[in-house]
């Protein structure tokens, strides 16, 4: 079908120019996010998904966006904006393959803020223990021990999020080998 009226043709005209717009975005995000710039390959795909919303495209598009702001150490790093993604991937293309694969991504974030919040947790206590044996001048062998088995569970806890970060790295290249 053909737009009859100027107003029809315009629109037509600038659904097709978001369409290709959106298209060129995703596709220099994907350049991006194959080259290991996940900075630029997360804006782009938060640009692209801004532009298009849940159309086609996006669940390949909200997953890789997923990855790149899911490695630790990396300056694209956001836990939280890449749960959303996930999240969003789940809910909006919850048959699509990506969907299927973000939840080991989403597991392992879940885990890695549960091991975190443990490791905060725990940290307080051994400050707070740290201060009331200043304050008293019992059982400091006892007190001792006790600081030691918490620095124990704080290296315990430290050990836990590096494996879980080295499980995240280790899935974005097994992802980058199959999305290539």
């Amino acid at each position: 079908m053909r737009p009859r009226s100027p107003r029809m043709k315009a629109a037509a005209l600038t659904a097709v120019l978001l369409l290709t717009g959106c298209a060129t975005t995703f596709g220099q995000a994907d350049q991006f996010f194959d080259a290991g710039n996940y900075v630029k390959a997360a804006e782009g795909y938060e640009a692209g998904l801004a532009a298009n919303g849940e159309a086609r495209g996006s669940a390949r598009a909200l997953f890789r966006l997923g990855i790149s702001r899911a490695q630790p150490g990396d300056p694209a790093y956001d836990p939280a904006k890449a749960r959303t993604a996930f999240e969003r991937l789940k809910s909006a293309h919850p048959e699509s393959s990506f969907a299927q694969q973000a939840r080991l991504p989403l597991a392992l974030l879940r885990d890695l803020d549960e091991a975190d919040r443990r490791a905060k947790a725990l940290k307080m206590e051994l400050v707070k223990l740290r201060a009331e044996m200043e304050r008293r001048d019992e059982s400091a062998m006892a007190q001792s021990a006790r600081v030691r088995a918490l620095e124990d569970r704080v290296a315990e806890q430290e050990s836990t999020i590096e494996r879980l970060k080295g499980e995240l790295d280790q899935l974005k290249r097994v992802d980058l080998g199959r999305t290539r």
